[in-house]
């Protein structure tokens, strides 16, 4: 058996592992504030005691039906309220739903046109070999790309005249287990990143993370590899949560975090074939994201008297993350000076007003 055999079993096995995580229950942050984040990163619960909003107090219980998958029931029953749970707790996500979406349909093209291009250039082996080449285009494991993946990957000297790929490769990946790994890490991420920060800056975030961090990987590979996948902006993501906690005073989530993004590093030290200048040039950007346009946090009696005029309108996570008494307030810049500035300099550069036009003509068509 040689090695090529072996890397494909243990794929294989990987990918087995993942769909079942993936399909694995995940409990709704807004019907359950007793799980605050849940991350790679940070798991951690609150006190079990009530929490005060104005005059009202609450426990934690969930406000929906309460589910029971019990050991009579079939295992295809257990998948399918999984799922329908999953698609309950994912209406009020629409960014992260988006990412997900468009990374998703990104692979399945990138595969389809690598596949076509295989096609054209081994017509012999088609048919008879077709298996061993949709497995090995799933796994990553061609030599041969597609169009869409060798316009649209980033490399630090191709991008200097195409400047597109800073973005493009965020939305691409090398492999169905790349894919799944990433996707699942979004899909472990806090509700309270976008429903209590908001879209805007959770989608501002990602993007400028993914761009960050092939700035890093340009810096620190000293232009000599490829690199993509949406790793970047979800360390941008981690580091915009770092940066609130932080002004929040939840120092042990925090910590939590920085934790985490070293045991990553040590990971892809270890590993190798993984670009560590990507993910924490990625993460220092949503830290610059974060410090400049997050919000910041300031202390509020009237939120802990009671008959109080002022409503407290924040999601159950995002209360139980900040802590009674808490209020969030505008960040140091509004958002909208970061895109005025992104649209100026769009426009001032003829190379820049170009790269939507050189994307386009990447994916082929």
């Amino acid at each position: 058996m040689n090695i090529r055999s072996v890397s494909r079993q243990a794929s294989l096995l990987i990918l087995f592992c993942i769909i079942q995580s993936t399909l694995a229950f995940r409990p709704s942050s807004r019907s359950r504030v007793k799980h605050i984040t849940r991350s790679p990163f940070i798991t951690f619960r609150s006190p079990p005691n009530q929490i005060t909003k104005n005059n009202s107090s609450f426990v934690a219980y969930s406000r929906n039906k309460s589910y029971w998958d019990g050991d009579d029931m079939r295992w295809r029953s257990k998948w399918l309220r999984r799922l329908q749970r999953s698609l309950d707790d994912s209406s009020a996500l629409p960014a992260r739903n988006t990412i997900v979406v468009a990374c998703v349909l990104g692979f399945i093209y990138q595969t389809f046109d690598t596949l076509m291009t295989l096609k054209r250039k081994f017509p012999s082996y088609w048919p008879q070999q077709a298996f061993s080449m949709i497995v090995d285009t799933l796994m990553g494991f061609t030599v041969h790309q597609g169009s869409v993946t060798t316009n649209w990957k980033f490399h630090p000297i191709m991008a200097r005249a195409e400047p597109h790929r800073y973005v493009t490769a965020g939305f691409l990946h090398g492999g169905i287990v790349h894919l799944l790994l990433n996707m699942d890490a979004i899909r472990r991420m806090p509700d309270w990143l976008e429903t209590g920060l908001g879209t805007r800056l959770y989608v501002s975030t990602f993007l400028v993370s993914i761009v960050t961090g092939h700035i890093s990987h340009t810096y620190f590979d000293d232009f000599k590899s490829a690199c993509l996948g949406a790793s970047g902006g979800i360390m941008g993501l981690y580091g915009l949560m770092y940066v609130c906690l932080v002004r929040m005073g939840n120092s042990r989530a925090a910590w939590l975090v920085l934790r985490g993004l070293a045991r990553l590093l040590v990971y892809g030290f270890a590993l190798g074939g993984v670009s560590n200048a990507a993910h924490f040039g990625g993460f220092l950007g949503g830290v610059v994201m974060g410090t400049l346009f997050g919000p910041r946090y300031r202390s509020s009696y009237a939120l802990l008297r009671k008959n109080s005029l002022e409503v407290d309108n924040s999601p159950r996570d995002y209360r139980s993350v900040m802590g009674l008494g808490t209020k969030s307030t505008s960040g140091i810049f509004p958002l909208s000076v970061f895109w005025t500035v992104c649209f100026l300099s769009l426009l001032s550069q003829p190379r820049l007003r170009s790269a939507p036009l050189m994307a386009l003509r990447g994916l082929g068509l």
